[in-house]
C-alpha cells in the first residue's frame, strides 16, 4: 500500500512542476541587460556649458526567456550621475538627464532569444553639462538604462542589471571637459593685398597671416608635430557669416606653417600663424560675382588635437573686398577679355621628310590677333604669353586623344612681353626647334599644333574667354600639298613582280650552280611616301629556294641563294602607290641534293634594313615566289638525282586520292609538318621502339622537325592520285632520345642496325621505316585533315612493286628472293663483324660490338 501511495505523490509532484513551468513560460518573464555602449564617432565627448549630441550603439543581452518581436520592445534613458558608479545607489539630486531620440534607432522591435545579444544603433542622446566647474566636476559617470517598451510582451525580473555606467576619463571612451577651449579668429590679412585681384572665374593663389585667440577656461597644450588647428577660407554673399545667402569654400594648405602644433593659454591667449595658402575662385556669371562681398577665415580644431571646443559659431572672421583697410585684395567682376586668335602658321624644314626616331630641325611662325574687349599692355618683367607646341592626332587641339608636347623652346623673351591692343596683330617665331616622331607613336601623329595662352602673371587680371581659337594646327603630308612634310609611318613595301629570263632553257641540276637573270619590281602600297635617306639603303633584296609559295611559311632555313645587288640602287625612294624596277639582275642558284625533292619555289624577298627610319606596315607581302617548271611564267626546270638505296629503304610511299600534282607546291610544307607531328606523337608513346637502349622516357620531347621530312623522289601523278615517297632523317641526339634515363649508355651494333639505316660513312641517318609507317597510319586522319585529301595507301617503298602501286596494293616478294636477301644480310653482318674484330687490339677483342652516340 505504501509503495503505491509513494508513486502517487511523486506523480502529483511532477504534474505540479509541469504546470508551474508552463505558467511561467506563458508569462514570458525575462532578464535584459546592457553589454556595451559605443558611439559614433568612436568616443563620447561632453563639454561643460555646451549642448553635446552623441550617437550611440547599445548592445543588450538576454539572460531570461526568449523575447518575441513587437513594435517597441525596448526603450532607453541616458543620464550623467555623480558620487557613485552604481546607478541604484547614486545621489539622485545631481542627475543630469539626457534627451534620447529613438526615431532612427534600429532593432527596437526585434526578437531577442535567451543567451543572445542585440545591437541597437542610432540612439541619439543630447547632454547639457552645467557650465559651473564645481557642478561639472561632480559628475563621474555616464549611464544608459534599458526598459521594456510600450509594445513589449515580456516582463523584466531583474531591473538591477538594466543599466551600464561608463566613468568619465580623458583617455577612456567617455570624456568630460569641465574646463573648455573657445577659439576665435582675432585677425587675418592677405600677403601683398595691393597686388591681389580676384578675377571672375580665375583662380588666385593667396597667402594668409592669421591670429587666433583662446577665450576658453582651459589652455591648449603643444601637440608635438600634430596639427592643433586647421583653417578654411570662404567667400560669402551677405553681411554676416551666420546669415550668408551664398558661399564658396576653399580648403587651405598648412604644410608650410611652422607652429601649427603650438599651444595657446586660456583666457585670451593668442598665436599668429603665417604661410597658410589657398586658391580662391570667384564664380560667375557677373550677377553672381557681384553678390560675393566678403572673404572669411575660419579656424577649427585639428584632426589629431586633444582639446575640445565649447562652441564653434564664433570661429570665423570676415572682411570686405575692395578697401585698403580690409587687407584682403580687390575683387573684379569685369571680364577683362583678351581673346587671342592664332592664325597664319608656317612650318619650315630643311628636308621634306621627317625620319622616324630622328630629331628634325624646324622653324615656326604664327600671328596672334586680339579680338577681345580690352587692350593688353606690354610687360617689362614677366611674360604676357606662353607658347606651346604639340604633335597631335587631329587638327582640333582641345579634342584630340593623343598629344606629344614639343619641349624644345627657342624664342626671345621680348616676343613674349609684347602688348596687344584690341584688333592688333602681333607675330611670334621660333627657330631650330627639334621635333622627333617616335616609331611606336607615329600612327597617332597627324598634325603639329601651336597654342598661345596668357601667362600666369596676367591671368588674374585678364581672361581668354574662348580657348577654342587660341591655337592653330597644320597637317603632316607632302609639301607640294601645302603640308608640313611627310612622315614615313605608313609605308608598305612589297614585291609586285618577279620573273626569270629564258625559263624554257634554264635547268637546275642537284648540287650544281646555275647562273640566272631575274627581273624584280618593288612597289609601295602604303599611304606615305618612302623618302631617300642619306647614305642608307632602303631595301635588302634576297633570292631563296623554298618548299612553300610564301617565304614566311617555309619549313626550311639556310636556302639563301646568290643575287648580285651591288649594281642596284637600293637607296631609292618610292611614292605612295608607285613602283621601281630592277631589271637584268644576275644571280646563281645551287640546290643541294638533300633538299632537291623538297624545294619547289624560287623566291625573291625584300626587307627593311635595321635602323632605317621608316615603318613597313605590312611584312606579309614582302616576297614573291615562282614555282619550278619549264613554262614561260615559271622558274625553270629542276632535275633531282634518285635517292640511294639506303634512303629508299627508309622511305614510305603515301598515295593521296584526287590530289593534282600542280597543287603539291602549296601542300609541301603542310605534308612535312603533318608527318613530323605524327612521328613525334607516335614516338612519345612508343619510346623504346623509337629510341632503343635509351632506357625510359622522362619527358615529352620531339624526335623530328618538319625539316627532317624529306622527299626521296619527285611526287608522281598516277591517274588522279598523287604518289609521294618520303623518309625522315634521324639525329641520334634529338631531344626525345636524349631525355631517356640511359641516354648516355652505349648501344650494340646489331641494335643500331635494326633500327637505323646508316647512309655511306657520313652522319646521315634515317628513322626506322617501320616506325615511320606506324606513325603515319596512326595519325592518318590528322594528316588527311591537314592536307585536305584522303590517303588511299601507306606502303613501305622497299615492299612496293617496281612499277609502283597506285591502287594501294603491296608488293609480295617471291620466296626465293626472301631466302637470298636473308643469306646476303647474314654474310654482310658476318664480314663487317670480322673486320671490326680484327681491327681491335688482341686484348680488347670481345664478341659484343658497340657504337657510342
Amino acid at each position: 500500500m505504501i509503495p503505491k501511495l509513494l508513486k502517487t505523490v511523486i506523480l502529483l509532484c511532477l504534474i505540479l512542476t509541469l504546470l508551474i513551468s508552463n505558467t511561467l513560460a506563458e508569462g514570458n518573464i525575462t532578464d535584459i541587460s546592457i553589454s556595451s555602449i559605443t558611439s559614433s564617432p568612436t568616443e563620447i565627448v561632453l563639454v561643460a556649458g555646451a549642448s553635446n549630441t552623441v550617437t550611440m550603439e547599445i548592445t543588450i543581452s538576454n539572460d531570461g526567456e526568449d523575447v518575441e518581436g513587437s513594435n517597441t520592445n525596448f526603450i532607453f534613458e541616458a543620464l550623467s550621475i555623480s558620487s557613485s558608479s552604481d546607478y541604484e545607489t547614486r545621489t539622485t539630486g545631481s542627475d543630469i538627464m539626457g534627451t534620447v531620440n529613438l526615431d532612427a534607432a534600429t532593432n527596437l522591435g526585434a526578437d531577442l532569444s535567451n543567451g543572445s545579444t542585440l545591437v541597437i544603433a542610432n540612439v541619439v542622446v543630447t547632454f547639457n553639462l552645467p557650465e559651473s566647474q564645481t557642478e561639472c566636476d561632480a559628475q563621474t559617470h555616464l549611464c544608459v538604462v534599458v526598459s521594456p517598451g510600450s509594445g513589449a510582451t515580456y516582463e523584466e525580473t531583474e531591473i538591477e542589471n538594466n543599466d551600464l555606467c561608463i566613468p568619465y576619463d580623458v583617455s577612456g571612451s567617455a570624456k568630460k571637459f569641465c574646463r573648455y577651449v573657445d577659439l576665435l579668429v582675432e585677425d587675418f590679412s592677405v600677403v601683398d593685398p595691393d597686388t591681389i585681384v580676384y578675377g571672375m572665374g580665375i583662380g588666385k593663389l593667396i597667402s594668409l597671416n592669421v591670429t587666433i585667440e583662446n577665450n576658453g577656461t582651459d589652455s591648449i597644450d603643444d601637440a608635438s608635430g600634430t596639427a592643433n588647428y586647421e583653417f578654411n577660407v570662404y567667400v560669402i554673399a551677405g553681411d554676416e557669416f551666420e546669415e550668408r545667402t551664398g558661399e564658396l569654400k576653399f580648403p587651405t594648405v598648412i604644410t608650410e606653417v611652422d607652429n601649427i602644433d603650438a599651444g595657446i593659454t586660456e583666457d585670451g591667449g593668442s598665436e599668429l600663424f603665417t604661410g597658410i595658402t589657398t586658391t580662391v575662385i570667384i564664380a560667375g556669371p557677373n550677377e553672381t560675382c557681384e553678390d560675393y562681398s566678403k572673404l572669411c577665415v575660419q579656424v577649427v580644431r585639428g584632426t589629431g588635437a586633444v582639446f575640445y571646443e565649447r562652441r564653434e559659431d564664433n570661429n570665423v572672421l570676415c572682411k570686405d573686398f575692395g578697401t585698403e583697410m580690409t587687407q584682403v585684395g580687390q575683387k573684379s567682376c569685369n571680364r577683362n577679355e583678351i581673346d587671342l586668335h592664332v592664325s597664319g602658321l608656317t612650318v619650315t624644314t630643311t628636308d621634306e621628310f621627317f625620319p622616324l626616331d630622328e630629331a628634325v630641325a624646324i622653324d615656326i611662325a604664327a600671328n596672334v590677333t586680339n579680338i577681345g574687349q580690352v587692350n593688353l599692355p606690354s610687360s617689362s618683367g614677366e611674360h604676357n604669353f606662353v607658347i606651346k607646341k604639340y604633335l597631335t592626332n587631329s587638327g582640333v587641339l582641345n579634342s584630340n586623344t593623343h598629344t606629344i608636347e614639343i619641349t624644345d623652346v627657342n624664342i626671345e623673351g621680348v616676343q613674349l612681353q609684347q602688348d596687344i591692343a584690341v584688333g592688333d596683330v602681333i607675330s611670334f617665331d621660333e627657330s631650330d626647334l627639334n621635333v622627333t616622331i617616335p616609331t611606336n607613336q607615329c600612327d597617332s601623329v597627324t598634325h603639329l599644333c601651336v597654342q598661345v595662352t596668357l601667362d600666369d602673371s596676367v591671368s588674374d587680371l585678364y581672361v581668354d574667354p574662348n580657348p577654342n581659337n587660341n591655337y592653330i594646327c597644320k597637317e603632316f603630308g607632302p609639301q607640294s600639298d601645302n603640308k608640313i612634310g611627310t612622315v614615313p609611318c605608313n609605308v608598305d613595301i612589297r614585291v609586285s613582280s618577279f620573273t626569270v629570263d629564258d625559263t624554257n632553257t634554264v635547268s637546275y641540276d642537284a648540287g650544281q650552280s646555275r647562273d640566272i637573270t631575274v627581273n624584280i619590281q618593288l612597289a609601295n602600297s602604303g599611304t606615305d611616301h618612302l623618302p631617300v635617306f642619306d647614305n642608307q639603303d632602303n631595301f635588302v633584296v634576297s633570292l631563296l629556294v623554298t618548299d612553300n609559295g610564301q617565304v614566311e611559311s617555309s619549313t626550311d632555313d639556310g636556302m639563301q641563294q646568290t643575287l648580285n645587288t651591288n649594281a642596284l640602287q637600293l637607296n631609292q625612294g618610292i611614292d605612295a602607290g608607285a613602283s621601281i624596277d630592277f631589271n637584268d639582275v644576275t644571280g646563281s642558284v645551287t640546290i643541294s641534293t638533300d633538299i632537291c625533292f623538297t624545294v619547289n619555289h624560287l623566291c625573291v624577298q625584300v626587307t627593311k634594313p635595321t635602323n632605317v627610319p621608316y615603318r613597313d606596315v605590312d611584312q606579309t607581302n614582302n616576297d614573291k615566289c615562282i614555282q619550278f617548271g619549264s613554262e614561260n611564267d615559271l622558274a625553270g626546270q629542276k632535275s633531282c638525282t634518285d635517292a640511294d638505296s639506303e634512303k629508299m629503304s627508309a622511305s614510305v610511299v603515301v598515295t593521296f586520292l584526287n590530289l593534282p600534282a600542280v597543287r603539291w607546291s602549296e601542300k609541301t610544307s603542310i605534308f612535312r609538318k603533318a608527318v613530323s607531328d605524327a612521328v613525334n606523337e607516335y614516338c612519345n608513346g612508343n619510346f623504346e621502339e623509337c629510341c632503343p637502349d635509351k632506357g625510359s622516357k622522362t619527358a615529352n620531347e620531339n624526335i623530328s622537325t618538319p625539316k627532317d621530312v624529306t622527299l626521296t623522289q619527285l611526287p608522281e601523278q598516277v591517274g588522279n592520285n598523287l604518289r609521294i615517297v618520303s623518309a625522315v632523317t634521324f639525329n641520334p641526339d634529338n631531344p626525345l632520345c636524349s631525355s631517356g634515363t640511359d641516354a648516355r649508355r652505349r648501344r650494340s651494333f646489331p641494335e643500331l642496325i635494326s633500327t637505323l639505316i646508316k647512309r655511306d660513312t657520313d652522319v646521315t641517318l634515317y628513322l626506322s621505316v617501320d616506325v615511320l609507317t606506324d606513325a603515319i597510319i596512326a595519325k592518318e586522319s590528322d594528316i588527311e585533315q591537314a592536307m585536305g585529301y584522303t590517303m588511299s595507301s601507306v606502303i613501305q617503298a622497299r615492299n612496293e612493286t617496281q612499277t609502283g602501286a597506285s591502287d594501294g596494293s603491296e608488293f609480295s616478294p617471291e620466296p626465293w628472293l626472301i631466302i637470298v636477301m636473308v643469306v646476303c644480310a647474314t654474310l654482310i653482318v658476318a664480314v663487317i663483324s670480322a673486320m671490326i674484330y680484327l681491327a681491335l687490339p688482341a686484348r680488347k677483342r670481345n664478341p659484343a660490338f658497340y657504337i657510342y652516340q
